[in-house]
Order: structure tokens, then sequence, then C-alpha cells
């Protein structure tokens, strides 16, 4: 926020998953990759995945001046799947003393005047548990 004053904006986005290559090929060495996909849809509100260009208007009303006012925030452009999952704070996703958790915190972008947690989507949770064990 210290930029703030001399008129630079700092947002960031959130991204779930997005239609693209990226999510779809590990996919496709699943037995059913579509009914996959529809699963994943299942999870979020809106009963889909994001498009690449849903993500690309977000971001470019962010940089448009009619978004002036808009500084500090974190959009969430997941179909809603936060709203209704929730997040987890970084402790309780992968455990105070566990190794990820470490790594995870000298990673994570800390303002040391004014710290905040860092959460992760409960997904995501699951997915870092999976993994330590």
């Amino acid at each position: 926020m210290e930029y703030a004053a001399h008129g630079v904006r700092v947002n960031a986005i959130a991204l779930g998953e997005i239609d693209t290559p990226f999510v779809k090929l590990p996919l496709a060495e699943l037995p059913d990759p579509e009914k996959t996909i529809a699963d994943i849809a299942a999870t979020h509100p809106l009963n889909r995945i994001d498009q690449p260009e849903e993500v690309a208007d977000a971001i470019i009303y962010l940089a448009l001046p009619q978004a002036s006012f808009i500084t500090g925030v974190t959009l969430p452009i997941d179909g809603g799947y936060t709203a209704v999952q929730g997040l987890v704070p970084i402790d309780e996703a992968v455990g105070g003393t566990n190794s990820v958790s470490r790594t995870a915190r000298r990673r994570a972008p800390v303002d040391r005047k004014n710290p905040a947690p860092w959460f992760f989507s409960r997904s995501c949770v699951r997915r870092l548990r999976r993994r330590s064990s």
C-alpha cells in the first residue's frame, strides 16, 4: 500500500480451473477425461470451469480507469468455488511443523508491518495432504 499515494495500484487474481491444455492434458490419461472435467465443474456453483477469455476480461477490467479505486485486493476467478468451499489457513492446511509449511512460508509474500495469513482452498489442502503423507 506504500505506493498507492503515487497512483500505483496492486491487485492479484486467484484462478480456479481454466479450460486450457494445462488442465486438460493430464486428464487425457484418465479413463474418462470428460467425466472428470464434468466432476470438477460440478464443484463450482456455476457448474463449469473457467474460460481463458473470462480471466483476460477480469484482468483487463482491473487495468481500466473504471477500476481506478480498486487496489490491494485478490480477485477470485473461480466460478464461486472459494465462496462455497471456503479457504483454510496455511497452518491448518499443511500443519505448523510440516516442512511444506515452512517452505510455503518462505515463499509467501509477507508484509512485516501487517502480516496476513496465507490461505489455500480446501481442494488444495487435500492435494497437499496427499503429497506429504
